[in-house]
């Protein structure tokens, strides 16, 4: 079965997050950007909304 156009975007965008969560050091992190996320999901805000916000995000120091 061929994917939509908007299954690959969910697609690039779900690795585009993992890709980004791996960057940051532990878990407790990992897991608190993860719960972040999905509340903004969650809120439905725009996908630009939730991408400007991770590029908001910081490493911890």
């Amino acid at each position: 079965m061929k994917e939509t156009r908007s299954e690959i975007l969910g697609r690039r965008m779900a690795e585009n997050i993992n890709e980004t969560a791996n960057l940051f050091y532990n878990n407790r992190t990992k897991a608190n950007f993860y719960r972040g996320l999905t509340r903004c999901l969650i809120k439905r805000h725009e996908v630009r909304g939730v991408a400007k916000k991770m590029l908001e995000i910081e490493e911890p120091k």
